[in-house]
């Protein structure tokens, strides 16, 4: 099988680049029952409350930038090292590990809802779009979506490809993220696919037949960026190409 999957190859051909930096997209609005969920999910909360959880999670948002900058310079360093002085130098340079933004608590999951979610959601929507421009027959039934936080990806696919989407298996690992997609889909059950939720890429391994692993598009939206080194994000986009038959 290609690495890369002939649907794909098809949206990126040169004629399709052409026409796409050719276009021009105006200002996309939250919907508006996007936008009133999440009115409700941070109702409790008052606009200092949020306001100082947005300024904390921006800021931790830079350090983990910086941290992984420095974690891949490390390696790099250490693996140079090897070379030139042996193991022991090149285990004790990797013990450096800084403090990654990986788990978000409520509060930071609070801010990102409310500083966040919005625009993450107008990214998606866009990129979504322009996949159903170019293949206007692609209609996904299954898809992934990695790092799906509060479901930004979930809702900007059900405005996309609205009623198509059967089922969504959802990887993230935040409790509190997946608390704030649960209250934010409440009202809209019907509304959208069935949704499973793991873990870890692992997890999902473990718990599904190799036979019903396979999606018609996997998500993986502003995720990469958390994994702590580049060979952990080759590693998971590999795996992630593994899970679809059309769309990474």
């Amino acid at each position: 099988m290609a690495l890369v999957p002939y649907t794909a190859q098809k949206a990126l051909s040169p004629s399709s680049m052409r026409a796409a930096a050719r276009q021009s997209e105006g200002m996309l609005r939250t919907p508006k029952s996007l936008q009133g969920a999440i009115d409700a999910f941070l109702g409790e909360y008052s606009t200092q409350e949020l306001k100082n959880g947005v300024s904390r999670l921006s800021e931790s948002m830079r350090n983990t930038k910086l941290v992984l900058q420095k974690l891949d310079d490390t390696i790099q360093s250490a693996a140079e090292d090897t070379i030139d002085h042996g193991f022991s130098k090149w285990q004790k340079k990797l013990q450096y590990r800084g403090q990654i933004f990986n788990k978000y608590r409520q509060r930071d999951t609070c801010a990102y809802v409310a500083s966040r979610m919005p625009a993450v959601y107008s990214a998606v929507y866009r990129v979504l779009s322009e996949v159903s421009r170019r293949l206007p027959d692609f209609k996904p039934e299954k898809i992934m979506d990695y790092g799906s936080g509060p479901g930004t990806a979930i809702w900007a696919l059900n405005e996309v490809w609205p009623g198509q989407i059967e089922h969504a298996n959802i990887v993230e690992p935040s409790e509190a993220m997946s608390f704030a997609r649960r209250s934010i889909f409440q009202g809209f059950k019907d509304q959208l696919p069935k949704l499973k939720n793991y873990k870890s890429i692992d997890a999902f391994v473990r718990e599904v037949r190799p036979a019903e692993r396979e999606h018609n598009l996997v998500i993986a939206s502003y995720s990469m960026g958390e994994l702590h080194t580049q060979e952990e994000r080759i590693s998971v986009a590999r795996q992630l190409w593994g899970l679809t038959t059309d769309l990474l």
